[in-house]
């Protein structure tokens, strides 16, 4: 491994594979402010193995923060379903490579506030392609997560009060009943005393 600090772009840093001996290098630039991940060859990226990734998020290395509201789930709700799910390969993958297909989206139908511009391979001066940003899709997923939880909460309270209206109308159609069986009992005693002669009708 080998990381190499870009000559021509402030901040950017380049990693690539590294083979001891072989002259392989490839000392191409990096994307502006990042880092980029490459395979031996320098043509395409390579995937990273980690533990973990830290992300800063304290309140204090931020600024224009505004809370998401309430009012606002809904319209969150919506972007999440206009992101198209796909299985897919990408364009440099071989079958030898990857047997199974990846299980993702596409980067057009994401939120603006999620899509990034990516280089389309290490090279430098390559063509520019949509990509997304891991904190930002986090960031979504979670408000989504709130939505949905909003909603739940929502649908339970609901619940409660026509569980409570349902105790109410039970017993409401409790006393009727008790009502409507006492007025047959002196419905059938009317009848009972007509027919013995006990009432007169006039």
């Amino acid at each position: 491994m080998r990381i190499d600090a870009g000559s021509n772009q402030s901040g950017a840093i380049a990693i690539e594979s590294w083979q001891s001996g072989s002259g392989g290098y490839v000392n191409s630039a990096a994307i502006s402010g990042g880092i980029q991940v490459r395979d031996f060859g320098g043509s395409n990226f390579a995937q990273v193995t980690a533990s973990g990734f830290n992300v800063g998020s304290d309140l204090r290395m931020k600024n224009m923060v505004i809370p998401v509201t309430i009012e606002e789930y809904d319209r969150y709700l919506t972007q999440i379903r206009n992101i198209e799910s796909a299985t897919y390969f990408y364009n440099w993958e071989t079958k030898e490579m990857r047997v199974v297909p990846h299980i993702g989206f596409i980067a057009q139908t994401l939120p603006q506030e999620i899509q990034t511009e990516i280089e389309m391979s290490p090279n430098r001066g390559s063509e520019k392609r949509l990509g997304y940003n891991l904190s930002d899709f986090a960031g979504l997923t979670l408000v989504g997560i709130k939505a949905l939880d909003h909603k739940q909460q929502g649908l339970e309270q609901r619940m409660i009060q026509m569980e409570t209206e349902n105790v109410s109308l039970k017993q409401e159609l409790s006393i009727l009943k008790g009502k409507y069986e006492k007025q047959q009992v002196m419905i059938e005693r009317l009848i009972e005393g007509v027919s013995n002669g006990k009432i007169a009708w006039y």
